[in-house]
């Protein structure tokens, strides 16, 4: 390990980057860990008060940034809040996924520079069927990048490209989430924007994924990455299945695979049988659908929903930061700690 963070620091300094501070501390990774319980923060926050991390049941903490954050200018990089987030995961003795988003998070500096973007036309009717938080935030997006666009996916291998420069290899950091080619965190790209109209088919979207799954790799040769999996368009496209193959044919135990939407009703069967059939190739986990901050009446009987993941096989689940200050959710939350320690 000693060796492998010089040449990483020899590296960095002969491109002219600034050598991350751990570069110079870190003397081993610490022992290999399965997965656990992530406390999941807010886009673009980390609380001062984490209790939660004193917490032996917890393993680390989740955390989301936009790329307009990190990004705020072309090649100017605000790493402070990555830093911090790393740094707090190391003083509880944790580990930290991070995922950057990149879709309706891209600054608009990458859409003066050329890139090409689209807006969606939402059903009202639509809206009123949808918990009112997931509406507000739904058209609380008001444009978005053609995520296949030239402009747009140079930007964006760019950042990735440094994301890693900076931190592959870095011990505190459980997995790095990709993204990019979805509007959020996922795959997901929504059918109120009418893909079509800018050149959207399968094979597109499939071979979008698979150059950003690439430039992931490049970036983070000794870091494991996660790929949040969802079909880009509902009931439309057929692309989750060809990327979740090239994953695991391309980088089987490198890029985990993880659904974002557990809940008591199961969530999706067509994520949730993709992971199952993965999880003797890689490790697979899940993100909740929400929280006691976010849709908590969606989520259901969180025991209910913590059973359904650990029958997929999975290692890992991302739990909201409010679940794991609730005491209501204390019992339901220990019991998923046992389980997940006894995955080898």
């Amino acid at each position: 390990m000693k060796f492998r963070a010089m040449v990483v620091a020899v590296a960095l300094a002969g491109a002219g980057a600034l050598v991350p501070h751990w570069l110079a501390e870190v003397q081993a990774a610490p022992p290999g860990q399965q997965g656990g319980i992530f406390s999941l923060m807010p886009v673009n926050e980390i609380s001062k008060q984490l209790p939660e991390l004193s917490d032996p049941d917890v393993a680390g903490i989740s955390v989301r940034f936009r790329w307009s954050l990190i990004e705020p200018q072309p090649g100017k990089y605000n790493w402070e809040p990555v830093d911090r987030s790393i740094a707090l995961a190391q003083k509880f003795g944790k580990k930290v996924m991070i995922r950057i988003m990149g879709g309706a998070s891209t600054p608009e500096w990458v859409f003066q520079a050329g890139a090409k973007w689209a807006q969606p036309r939402y059903e009202p009717e639509k809206l009123r069927r949808m918990p009112s938080q997931r509406a507000q935030r739904l058209t609380g997006i008001k444009k978005a990048p053609v995520v296949w666009d030239p402009v747009y996916l140079k930007h964006w291998l760019a950042l990735v490209q440094a994301f890693g420069q900076r931190y592959d290899g870095n011990p505190t950091i459980y997995s790095i989430q990709m993204a990019g080619g979805g509007l959020g965190g996922e795959m997901g790209l929504r059918p109120e924007f009418h893909w079509e109209r800018y050149g959207y088919s399968d094979a597109v979207i499939i071979d979008t994924w698979k150059k950003i799954i690439d430039a992931y790799q490049e970036s983070f040769p000794h870091t494991p990455t996660n790929l949040d999996i969802l079909e880009p368009i509902r009931q439309k496209s057929n692309a989750m299945q060809p990327v979740v193959d090239y994953c695991l044919s391309r980088y089987p135990g490198k890029v985990y695979l993880q659904n974002n939407g557990l809940n008591a009703r199961g969530g999706g069967r067509k994520e949730r049988g993709l992971l199952r059939q993965a999880a003797a190739k890689t490790r697979i986990g899940y993100q909740m659908t929400g929280g006691s901050e976010w849709i908590d009446s969606v989520v259901g009987d969180r025991w209910t929903a913590f059973s359904y993941a650990l029958q997929d096989g999975a290692s890992y689940l991302e739990v909201y930061h409010g679940d794991l200050i609730n005491p209501v959710h204390k019992a339901a939350v220990h019991k998923l700690a046992i389980e997940l320690s006894k995955i080898k």
